[in-house]
């Protein structure tokens, strides 16, 4: 355990990160095999990752994850990954119990997001989804209660973490900065405040970029995303196998379930379109409906992908739908019951 060895080939998101949480503040150096032309990037010719800039703009998991490993104690790494992910799902349960507080929820389905399997995946993986959507729920939380800079510095930490809870922080961002009042200060001070998480991230892909010698986070511009709903489509049907299938499928039914639920809500003639509170969670929900809608194939193919993706989409349509109704219909919650039960047996269980 005194050294780390990883290869060339093979591994998923978590495969970098714990590389990163060895040594985040060190810079890689470029190596090309000359076999494949592909590009990896090495310290001390031990720690390797692939495509370096664009996993490594996601420094926030394997940063937390050095600092709980003592500083990047190797033997402690893999078991820091693990640690720093539970504490961000318990920590997550604890913001959206506050949030309910805060919204006056009742009680009942305030458990509901321990059925969100995408969450399962991170644990499952060290993916660091799960943190930064710990990190933006407690932006939303502190901006209903009005705390500009605790919203501020954990936007910082969430985009850090993941770029895509944009979302989450730019539509409670912009409602906050619409009802600024005297009270808050000026618009200008308020603006800048609101900025800087944004402003920072720029900032770090510059960095990253020139760093690199390359665009930081470069990729196809298809590569994620696709026309509205052809890439679900395509993505099912290059599933390597039956039950990949079947699984994508079925998790995919089950958070759009979800999103059904929300959007008749927000489509109902009962629903006031007002600048408040519960339509600033209808336009976070609908915009991450869409976004979810014109994914590529590329994640849909895959439900390990499409479980940790669509995460800010079950979270933004639970917030609108308890928000409204203060309740999840109970056949979703029988329907969510039975997929995660599915994955559960599938991820755990099973061999």
């Amino acid at each position: 355990f005194d050294r780390s060895f990883t290869f060339q080939e093979g591994g998923y998101d978590g495969y970098a990160f714990y590389s990163y949480a060895q040594s985040p503040f060190a810079v890689p150096m470029e190596y090309v095999d000359p076999k494949s032309g592909e590009s990896y990037y090495h310290i001390d010719g031990v720690v390797q990752a692939k495509n370096y800039p664009f996993r490594k703009k996601r420094i926030g998991y394997p940063f937390v994850s050095w600092l709980v490993s003592g500083f990047g104690y190797i033997p402690l790494i893999p078991i820091s990954l693990v640690i720093v992910n539970v504490l961000a799902f318990f920590f997550l349960m604890f913001l959206i119990k506050e949030i309910g507080k805060e919204l006056n929820w009742p009680r009942k389905n305030i458990l509901f997001p321990l059925l969100f399997v995408g969450a399962y995946i991170c644990l499952a993986r060290d993916l660091s989804d799960l943190l930064a959507m710990t990190f933006a729920t407690g932006s939303i939380y502190y901006i209903l209660r009005s705390r500009l800079w605790p919203a501020v510095i954990l936007g910082v930490f969430a985009l850090f973490t993941k770029e895509s809870v944009v979302l989450l922080l730019a539509v409670p961002f912009a409602w906050y900065w619409w009802t600024d009042d005297k009270t808050r200060g000026s618009k200008v001070s308020t603006t800048l405040a609101l900025a800087i998480p944004f402003v920072c991230y720029a900032l770090w892909n510059i960095y990253l970029g020139v760093e690199s010698a390359e665009i930081a986070g470069y990729r196809d511009p298809g590569a994620n995303f696709s026309w509205p709903i052809f890439g679900m489509i395509q993505g099912f049907t290059n599933s390597e196998s039956t039950i990949s299938l079947l699984l994508a499928v079925l998790l995919t039914t089950g958070i759009y379930a979800l999103a059904l639920e929300a959007m008749l809500i927000a489509t109902h003639k009962n629903f006031h379109w007002k600048w408040n509170i519960t339509s600033m969670l209808a336009v976070l929900f609908i915009l991450h409906f869409v976004v979810s809608l014109c994914f590529s194939y590329k994640i849909y193919e895959d439900f390990w992908s499409l479980g940790r993706n669509l995460l800010p989409l079950q979270v933004s349509s639970y917030l609108f739908i308890m928000t409204t109704t203060g309740r999840i219909s109970r056949i979703n919650t029988v329907f969510s019951l039975v997929v995660f039960a599915v994955f559960y047996i599938w991820m755990i269980l099973i061999p």
